[in-house]
């Protein structure tokens, strides 16, 4: 703060908000620091790096001083990172990437947003916006005849209908009997099967649950419900949401990149999710008790919510689906939750 502050921030390409993780990169690209680390260490092309999770990710590589390389369909100016043009789907001369003399990492974190009505239609943009472009980098890869150091690849889980179901891990088998989102099961396995011959010596698939961020759009969008005054149970309350807290998604990935040091994960799937999953009716209390006026929610059986996502074309699935996902490789692997439990998971989004 002060009368110099002004003039400051704008250096940084923006102005004085919380996106400490973007000042962090522009910082290290400015003073150098990225030099003699970039030199040594393979080359990062991250692929989906516009969205949250990928702009996070990019970040955190940046301010560790790697060199990263993000490809998107239109380049943006003002960015502190490289950027190359591709189309997600055929090979061009971003594919030139991958015979970067340091060797390669990758983090692909594509595909349309989950969540949007429309059914089958909806169901094969979200497949065919994940499925061609891991295989587009997988034959890149191959094409090059180099073997990838890390890869980051994005997955997700199985909502079901019942929340009387297990607990999901690792280890529990894709199975569409019971969904309640017609297609995901099958989603998830052409996604996760694109990249299965990936020539990379270390394959990570993160397997996410709702992520908890101060700027995270699922966050954004359920603190606003709740501090309307609409923030009651959704559809009875019962089934299971699987989340995480942004920093810890963010440790899992760096763990996943080689970057964490004590912590080496196998490879394979991995439930990036927090250990102690919540219901829904948990949730919306917590949510309440922290952002409604006096406390007090609006609950909406699953009628009501079913006509109110309709309104605003989303699929009701994703929030009467049921995931009680749970990892076994992380606690194996020593990782450490630093927000395992949901309410200090919060309390320290609004510090």
């Amino acid at each position: 703060p002060g009368p110099l502050s002004l003039s400051f921030f704008p250096a940084f390409g923006g102005g004085r908000a919380a996106d400490l993780g973007g000042v962090a990169a522009r910082l290290a690209l400015m003073v150098g620091v990225s030099d003699s680390t970039a030199a040594s260490q393979p080359l990062v092309i991250v692929a989906g790096g516009s969205g949250y999770l990928g702009s996070r990710v990019t970040e955190e590589l940046l301010a560790r001083g790697r060199d990263v390389v993000v490809l998107t369909r239109s380049l943006r100016a003002g960015l502190p990172y490289r950027q190359a043009v591709w189309d997600g789907r055929t090979q061009g001369s971003w594919a030139e990437l991958f015979s970067d003399p340091r060797g390669v990492d990758v983090v692909n974190l594509t595909g349309y947003r989950i969540g949007d009505a429309g059914g089958a239609a909806t169901m094969a943009r979200m497949t065919d916006s994940r499925v061609n472009p891991t295989r587009a980098l997988v034959t890149a890869a191959l094409n090059a005849g180099v073997t990838v150091k890390h890869w980051l690849q994005g997955s997700g889980g199985v909502m079901r209908a019942n929340p009387d179901e297990p607990v999901v891990t690792e280890s529990t088998p894709l199975d569409p009997r019971g969904e309640e989102v017609p297609g995901m099961s099958e989603l998830i396995r052409r996604w996760e099967d694109a990249v299965a011959d990936a020539p990379a010596e270390s394959l990570t698939l993160m397997r996410t649950g709702i992520v908890l961020g101060r700027d995270a759009a699922a966050f954004k969008a359920l603190r606003a419900v709740a501090s309307l005054g609409a923030g009651g149970s959704l559809a009875g309350g019962r089934q299971w949401v699987p989340w995480i807290h942004e920093d810890d998604w963010l440790s899992i990935a760096r763990a996943a990149l080689g970057l964490e040091g004590l912590v080496a994960l196998p490879g394979g799937p991995v439930v990036a999710s927090a250990p102690n999953p919540v219901t829904n009716a948990e949730l919306m209390r917590e949510l309440r008790a922290r952002f409604a006026p006096g406390g007090l929610g609006i609950p909406a059986p699953k009628p009501l919510l079913k006509l109110g996502t309709g309104v605003l074309r989303k699929d009701p699935g994703v929030l009467t689906g049921s995931t009680r996902a749970v990892s076994s490789v992380l606690p194996v692997a020593g990782f450490v939750f630093g927000h395992p439990t949901l309410g200090p998971a919060l309390d320290d989004l609004l510090g």
